[in-house]
Parts: structure tokens; C-alpha cells; sequence
């Protein structure tokens, strides 16, 4: 019998959600986002320009695939109801092979929704289209009016499984209700700028995480040797560097960041625990020492044959040992 006397256990939502189920994409584990570091002028961490999207995907051959995302307030309106502000996302046709994305209804940004010129298109969310279009499946095809332009419904998405954390866009936007292709045009392609865009991409199978290191570190040295392709306020030759951030670490990490006085070393990891009852799944939960998270009540991890009649006098028999003061 192997007997874990717990601690007391903040839980994470955050981590339950991505450490024991995978992220629910696509090779999730194969998956990095794209960031740009200036430490010298104050550049932590920034996002990318479409000229440094395009040049990655010309340059780094580690990436099998490569989207561009910009996150953004949108205001729909017309169809005689009020005008109504939702979160948006601006992507690159790749973004819906990059996550493996389907629409419920209608079609996904091709290629073609990608070139220069190219008309806008739009994809609604699932909730979005039944609030505000009452499920007809006739507004495929049809323009609506997003922050006063006409664009053509080219499908309904599920859920976007998409938050601050896994996706940490320029603005702030909780819920995603509309999706639109990202057309760009010169000199957004070729000049370095708008440094708003999240880059996202997949490691192909055969690339290693040193070999990807060493194409963005030579992508890295071309930038700094370069005054025309600076960008976050950099001079030449001044300390820069991209990095490509697994989208486990940018979202433990970012939860961590936000809790400093939270920090811990992670001294282990058990799995299959079942935190809330053996009749239950496995959840991910976080064990911190209880003198750390003093309480009153403590809980116990037990697993081993039998049930739990079984086990339950050998749990009191252990614990008994250890403390007598003890109850259980």
C-alpha cells in the first residue's frame, strides 16, 4: 500500500486544466509561441510584427506550421438591433490547421483569405450565432457589419478553447465571438512595426528544441545587424533575442508570475490523484507543505487493493503512528 499523507491543496485551475488533460489542440505539446526580448532598452517580452512573421516563416525551417493571431475589441451592428462590442480575433488561414480548428457550420480562412487584397472575411461563434442569428444557417454568405465595414459569414466555430493565458493578445478579450481573415498588405509585409501580433507555431517532428534555438538565435543576430528590421526601440547591435515559448510553460508561467509570493521549487509529480474521491477522475491538484497553508483539516491520498474498508484501518494505523493527536 502506498500511503500519501497530504498537505493542504490550493488547486489551480489553471493547471488542472493543462498538466493532466492535454491542451486541447492539436500536438499541444508540440506547439510555441514566438517572443521577442530587448532586456537592454526594457523589452521583457513583446509581440511580433507581420514583417517578422513573414520572415520566420521564410527563415526557420524548425517550424512546420506558423499563424499570426491580433486580438481586438470589434462592434457588430446593423440588422436593426443594437450595436454590440465583442472580442475578436484577426488570424492567418494557418491559425485553424495550427490549433486544428473546425467550423460547426460553413468554412474555415483559406490561403486564398490571406493575400493582399483579398475581402475580409468572418467566422461567428457558436453562441454568437444563435443569440444573434437565431441558428439560421442562411447567414453564411451574407454580410454583416463589423465596425462598419461588410463582411461575408463563412462559418460558425465552436467554443475557442483560448484564453489570456494560452493567448495573450494586445487587448484583453475574455470570449472570442468573431474570427476574421488577416489580409496584409505592403508595407505591413516587408516593413518591421504594429508589433502586436501573437506567432504561433508547431516544431516539426524532426527538429529539436536546441536546433529551433539555434535558427532563431541566427534569425536574432541578423535582426541586430540590421537598423531597418529594428524594432521594440533597439539600436544596432544592442542586445536582442526571440524565443519560442512551449504553450505549457506560457501558461504555468504567466500563472505563476501572477502570484510571486506564491512561487515554490516543485520538489515532485505524482499522478492519478484523485482528489476528490476515488469513484472520481483524476484531477490535477498542487500540494504545498501545510506549514506553508496552515488549516484545520488535512486530507489523505490512499491507494492500494481492496476498498476502502479495507484500507481505512490501515490509513488510521499509519497516521495513529506518526501523531495519535491526530484524528482521522
Amino acid at each position: 500500500m502506498a500511503l500519501g499523507i497530504g498537505a493542504t491543496a490550493t488547486i489551480a485551475s489553471v493547471v488542472n486544466g493543462v498538466l493532466l488533460r492535454p491542451l486541447p489542440f492539436r500536438d499541444p505539446e508540440r506547439l510555441r509561441m514566438v517572443w521577442q526580448r530587448a532586456p537592454g532598452v526594457g523589452v521583457e517580452e513583446d509581440w511580433l510584427s507581420p514583417a517578422q512573421y513573414f520572415d520566420l516563416r521564410e527563415k526557420v525551417q524548425g517550424f512546420e506550421e506558423l499563424a499570426m493571431v491580433f486580438g481586438t475589441n470589434a462592434t457588430l451592428t446593423g440588422d436593426g438591433v443594437e450595436p454590440e462590442r465583442l472580442g475578436a480575433l484577426n488570424v492567418s488561414s494557418s491559425f485553424f490547421d495550427l490549433f486544428g480548428i473546425e467550423p460547426v457550420l460553413g468554412r474555415r480562412l483559406s490561403a486564398e483569405d490571406d493575400h493582399p487584397g483579398a475581402a475580409v472575411k468572418v467566422l461567428l461563434s457558436e453562441s454568437l450565432y444563435q443569440r444573434r442569428f437565431r441558428g439560421d444557417p442562411a447567414v453564411l454568405g451574407r454580410t454583416i457589419e463589423v465596425d462598419g465595414e461588410r463582411l461575408e459569414v463563412t462559418g460558425v466555430l465552436p467554443p475557442l478553447p483560448l484564453d489570456e493565458d494560452l493567448l495573450p493578445t494586445l487587448n484583453t478579450v475574455p470570449v472570442f465571438d468573431l474570427v476574421t481573415s488577416l489580409p496584409i498588405e505592403d508595407p505591413g509585409i516587408t516593413t518591421c512595426g504594429s508589433e502586436n501580433y501573437n506567432v504561433i507555431g508547431r516544431l516539426a517532428p524532426s527538429t529539436t528544441r536546441a536546433e529551433l534555438e539555434a535558427e532563431l538565435l541566427r534569425v536574432a543576430e541578423g535582426v541586430v545587424q540590421d537598423p531597418g528590421s529594428l524594432g521594440a526601440g533597439l539600436e544596432a547591435g544592442g542586445e536582442y533575442r526571440l524565443d519560442a515559448v512551449s504553450l505549457l510553460d506560457q501558461v504555468v508561467g504567466k500563472w505563476v508570475a501572477r502570484r510571486p509570493e506564491e512561487r515554490a521549487a516543485i520538489l515532485g509529480v505524482v499522478e492519478n490523484v484523485k482528489h476528490y474521491g476515488l469513484g472520481t477522475d483524476p484531477r490535477m491538484t498542487v500540494f504545498f507543505p501545510y506549514e506553508a497553508y496552515a488549516s484545520r483539516t488535512l486530507y489523505g491520498v490512499v491507494h492500494g487493493p481492496g476498498g476502502a474498508e479495507s484500507i481505512a484501518p490501515r490509513v488510521s494505523e499509519a497516521v495513529e503512528a506518526l501523531d495519535p493527536q491526530i484524528p482521522v
